[in-house]
C-alpha cells in the first residue's frame, strides 16, 4: 500500500503570525519589509515582476534605489530561511515567486473554502484566528493600500464561511464548535464596528487580540487540502455546461457540436525580454486570429493566465476547467537572430498530442508566426477557410514591421488592465508602433481606445479634445476598415461618449454580429447597454462574454457587477465585486462600482470604507467628473448614481 505524503506545512498569516520552513521549523526575526514581501507573494500566487515588488514596497522617484532595496530584502530572507530559501522562493533576474507546492497559506485556504471547497468546522475554526497580518504597517503606501483591501476581503470571506459553518454545527447539535464559531463571528463584528468608527485598522487588530480571541489560539490546526497550483494562479471563472449549451444555441441558432479550443500563454526558453515580448505577441495574435473566424466550427475560449511551464496533467486540468477539447501551448526561443517556436495541440478527450510543430523564422519575420501557427491549428482540426475568413484571420497583421507589431501587442496587454499607469504605457506603445509604421491600423485603433478610457474614467483634463482625438483616429480606421468588427465596437464606444445612445448600440450590435466569437466586442456592448437601461440584454451579453473568456480581464466582472446593481440585484453585485478585492493593484472602476453597490444596498459604512481607498489612489476623484462622460440616458438614474458616490464621500 502506497504511503500518503504528509500535507505541506501551513503559514499562519491570520491572527498570530507563524512562518515555517517546508520541514516545519519556525522562522523568527523577519523584518517588516521581508514579512510584507512574503505575504504579497503568498497571496498573489504567481510570479511577480521585480519592478512591481520594488514599487510596491519601496515607492519613490528612483527605481534603481527601489530595486536595490528589493535585492537587499531578498538577501535578508535568504539568511533567515537558510537552506529552505531556494525551496520556498523561486526567482530570476525578472521575477520573484513563492512555491505554493511546499507551503500552504491559511488566508488562501479561507478564500478557497469561500469559493466552494469543502471544509470541516474544526478546520474553519483553526483557520479563522484573527485579522490578516495583525498590526503590520510598512509606511509604503502602495503596499499598505493593498494590505487594507486584503484585510477587508478576508474579513468578508471569514464572515461568510464562519456563518455557514456555525449554522451547520448548530443544526447538527455540535454545541462546542457552534460556540467557537459564534465567538469568531462576534469578534469580527466588534472589530468591524471599531474600524468603521475610527477608520483605523490598528484598533481593529487590538480588538481581535483581546480576551475573546484567546480560545481560538488553543484550537487545533486544520489540515486543509491543496488544490492544483495552476487553478490557484489563474483564478478560473466557472460556468455550468447548461449555460454553455444555451450559449451554443443562441449564437448558432440551432444545436450543433462546436469544438472548443483555448491557447495557453506561450512560455520562453531563456526568459529574456526579447523572448517574452515575442511570446506575448504570438499568444495574443493566435488568440485573436482564431476568434476572428466564424463560430461555425470553432469556439475559442480566451483567458489571461500567467505564462508558465505546465506538465501534461496540469494542461489536462486546465482544459477540463475551461471546458475545451483542444489546448494550444508553446515555447519561444531566440538564438543568433532566429526565432524558434515549438507549438503543440493537446486533445483533452483522447489525452494525446495530435500535432507538434517547430517554426523557425528570422527575427525580422516573427510577426508572421501567428498566422502560420493559426493555420496549422486549423489544418490539424480539418477546418477549411473561405475567402472572407482567410482575410479576417490576418486583420492583426496590417503591418510588416516587427517592432510595430511588438509595440502594439504590448499596448494591448497594458490597455486591458484599465489602470491609469497602464493606459499611459499603452498610449506610449501605440505611438511607438506608429513611429515604426504610420499605416498600422491596429495601433490607431488602440490609441482611440486609450482616449476613450481617459475620458470615461475622468483622467483627461480636456475631455472634448480627447474625444476629438479618438474620433480622428477612428476616422482613419473607418476609411480603411469600414466594416471591421473591432472597428465598429470602437465606434460604438466613442458614440457613447457623445451620448448618441441609439447609434452606439447599433454599432455595438453590428460588431457582435461581425465577430460572434469576440468576448471583447460582446463585453463592450454590454457596457454600452447599461447606459440606456437595457439591463436584461446587458446581463445576457456580459454572461456570454465571460463564457467566451472564462479567465477574462477584471473589467468584465466589474461590468457584470454594474449590470446587476442597475438591475436592483445589489447582493449579487456586491458578492461579485468583492471577489476582486484581492487584486494587487485595485482599479478605480472596480472600487467605484463597489462603492455604488454598497450605497445602493444601504451599507453606508462599507461604501465609505471603499471610498477612502479611492481617495488614496486618486485624491482628485469626484463623483461629478466620474459620471460626466457619458451620463446615463435616464436623468433620474443619473441622479441616483451621483447620490451613491457622493453620499460615500466622493
Amino acid at each position: 500500500m502506497r504511503k500518503r505524503s504528509a500535507p505541506s506545512p501551513i503559514w499562519r498569516l491570520m491572527g498570530d503570525l507563524s512562518i515555517v520552513t517546508p520541514d516545519g521549523v519556525a522562522v523568527d526575526g523577519l523584518g517588516t519589509k521581508a514579512l510584507a514581501l512574503l505575504a504579497y507573494l503568498a497571496l498573489t500566487a504567481e510570479r511577480v515582476s521585480r519592478a512591481e515588488l520594488a514599487g510596491m514596497l519601496w515607492p519613490g522617484p528612483d527605481p534603481s534605489r527601489s530595486k536595490h532595496n528589493l535585492r537587499q530584502c531578498l538577501l535578508s530572507l535568504r539568511k533567515s530561511l537558510g537552506d529552505s530559501f531556494e525551496k520556498i522562493i523561486k526567482l530570476s533576474d525578472q521575477w520573484v515567486a513563492l512555491d505554493h507546492d511546499v507551503v500552504r497559506i491559511d488566508a488562501l485556504e479561507i478564500l478557497r473554502i469561500d469559493s466552494g471547497r469543502r471544509a470541516s468546522a474544526a478546520e474553519i475554526i483553526g483557520l479563522c484566528r484573527g485579522p490578516f497580518l495583525r498590526a503590520l504597517a510598512t509606511r509604503a503606501q502602495p503596499f499598505d493600500d493593498w494590505l487594507e483591501l486584503q484585510r477587508e476581503r478576508l474579513d468578508i470571506a471569514t464572515q461568510r464561511i464562519a456563518t455557514a459553518a456555525y449554522e451547520s454545527a448548530r443544526r447538527s447539535g455540535q454545541t462546542s464548535q457552534a460556540a467557537n464559531l459564534r465567538t469568531i463571528l462576534e469578534t469580527i463584528s466588534i472589530a468591524e464596528t471599531a474600524s468603521e468608527q475610527t477608520g483605523n485598522w490598528g484598533l481593529l487588530t487590538r480588538k481581535f487580540s483581546g480576551r475573546r480571541a484567546r480560545p481560538l489560539r488553543r484550537l487545533g490546526i486544520g489540515a486543509g487540502a491543496i488544490i492544483l497550483v495552476v487553478l490557484a494562479s489563474i483564478g478560473a471563472y466557472h460556468m455550468s455546461m447548461d449555460v454553455r449549451h444555451v450559449f451554443d444555441d443562441s449564437i448558432l441558432g440551432e444545436r450543433k457540436v462546436v469544438r472548443r479550443i483555448a491557447v495557453l500563454p506561450f512560455t520562453t526558453s531563456n526568459a529574456t525580454t526579447e523572448e517574452q515580448s515575442l511570446a506575448g505577441g504570438v499568444t495574443l495574435g493566435v488568440n485573436y486570429a482564431l476568434y476572428a473566424i466564424t463560430a461555425r466550427e470553432l469556439f475559442v475560449v480566451t483567458h489571461v493566465a500567467q505564462a508558465r511551464d505546465l506538465g501534461t496533467e496540469e494542461r489536462l486540468a486546465v482544459a477540463k476547467d475551461l471546458g475545451v477539447q483542444y489546448l494550444i501551448s508553446g515555447t519561444v526561443e531566440v538564438k543568433e537572430g532566429v526565432v524558434r517556436v515549438f507549438a503543440q495541440c493537446l486533445d483533452a478527450q483522447t489525452r494525446t498530442v495530435i500535432w507538434r510543430e517547430q517554426f523557425d523564422r528570422p527575427i525580422a519575420q516573427a510577426f508572421s508566426l501567428q498566422d502560420e501557427i493559426t493555420l496549422e491549428i486549423l489544418k490539424g482540426l480539418d477546418i477549411e477557410l473561405n475567402t472572407a475568413e482567410w482575410n479576417r484571420i490576418q486583420y492583426l497583421d496590417d503591418t510588416e514591421n516587427l517592432h510595430a507589431w511588438l509595440a502594439a501587442a504590448n499596448g494591448v496587454r497594458h490597455l486591458i488592465r484599465v489602470r491609469k499607469e497602464d493606459v499611459e504605457i499603452a498610449r506610449a506603445s501605440y505611438v511607438r508602433a506608429l513611429q515604426y509604421d504610420p499605416e498600422y491600423i491596429s495601433a490607431r485603433r488602440g490609441l482611440a481606445w486609450v482616449s476613450f478610457l481617459r475620458v470615461r474614467l475622468g483622467w483627461s483634463r480636456d475631455p472634448a479634445a480627447e474625444i476629438l482625438e479618438a474620433k480622428n483616429q477612428l476616422g482613419i480606421v473607418l476609411r480603411k476598415r469600414p466594416d471591421d468588427g473591432l472597428t465598429k465596437s470602437l465606434e460604438g464606444a466613442i458614440l457613447l461618449l457623445e451620448e448618441r445612445y441609439e447609434d452606439a448600440v447599433d454599432a455595438g450590435e453590428f460588431a457582435v454580429e461581425m465577430l460572434p466569437g469576440s468576448a471583447d466586442a460582446t463585453a463592450v456592448l454590454a457596457h454600452t447597454l447599461t447606459y440606456v437601461g437595457e439591463t436584461a440584454r446587458a446581463l445576457e451579453l456580459i454572461n456570454r462574454a465571460m463564457e467566451l473568456s472564462p479567465m477574462s480581464p477584471g473589467w468584465y466582472r466589474w461590468t457584470k457587477g454594474r449590470v446587476l446593481r442597475l438591475a436592483g440585484r445589489f447582493d449579487e453585485a456586491i458578492e461579485l465585486l468583492e471577489q476582486d478585492l484581492g487584486a494587487s493593484e485595485p482599479t478605480l472602476v472596480h472600487l467605484a462600482e463597489l462603492t455604488a453597490s454598497y450605497s445602493a444596498n444601504g451599507n453606508k459604512r462599507a461604501a465609505q470604507r471603499v471610498a477612502r481607498v479611492i481617495r488614496r489612489i486618486d485624491p482628485e476623484f469626484s463623483a461629478s467628473a466620474w459620471l460626466l462622460h457619458p451620463r446615463l440616458k435616464d436623468p433620474e438614474l443619473q441622479s441616483k448614481e451621483f447620490e451613491y458616490l457622493s453620499g460615500a464621500g466622493l
